[in-house]
């Protein structure tokens, strides 16, 4: 039987797990100075380039992986590792640009506009609480309404009676309790215009 699971899978490389295992073990043997100088991701890409792949797509296969690959390639990782460390201690002032993962890029772009739409609410007096992913949605619905329910005032406010041209607060006032009369009327609690009041 075939089972349709919509959760988010993926794979792993356990090499690149037990090549930084091993890096971790031999930098204990470097000085403190030596070791803060050390691009250790620079390190694991040498290490990992000279070694072979070991994928696995569950925990299952994740923890058979590691056995393999300890029993297989332990000594194989320990050389690359520390060809790893010579290569980069050598060359210890080379400049490179280092790759950022897209998810970290979009993270960072999601988060600072999250940040600019906070700022924006605090100004036009709109919203009073810290802005999150968990309350995004509740937080913009009730900016909605407060500035769809200020555009409801404003034009009740300005109505006029029939026997003159001038507005008054009286027709504006009466204008506003039919209006919410109304609603109460005819907007089920449960439909989707009441889930922003």
């Amino acid at each position: 039987m075939i089972r349709n699971n919509n959760s988010p899978k993926t794979y792993v490389n356990v090499m690149e797990e037990l090549v930084q295992e091993e890096i971790q073990r031999q930098l204990k043997t470097y000085s403190r100075q030596l070791t803060q100088s050390i691009n250790t991701i620079e390190v694991a890409t040498f290490a990992l380039n000279r070694l072979p792949a070991l994928y696995a797509s569950s925990e299952k296969g994740k923890n058979q992986q590691k056995l393999n690959g300890q029993k297989k390639y332990q000594e194989q990782i320990k050389t690359s590792v520390r060809q790893g460390f010579a290569a980069v201690h050598r060359d210890p002032i080379r400049s490179s640009t280092p790759l950022v993962a897209i998810t970290e890029v979009k993270y960072l772009q999601a988060e600072s506009a999250l940040e600019e739409l906070e700022q924006y609410l605090e100004i036009q007096g709109l919203n009073y609480q810290k802005l999150s992913w968990h309350n995004l949605v509740t937080s913009v619905q009730r900016a909605i309404h407060k500035i769809s329910s200020s555009r409801v005032n404003t034009v009740n406010s300005v109505m006029y009676d029939d026997d003159d041209s001038e507005p008054t607060l009286g027709s504006a006032v009466a204008r506003q309790q039919k209006n919410i009369d109304w609603n109460a009327r005819y907007v089920h609690p449960t439909s989707k215009a009441s889930r922003f009041g």
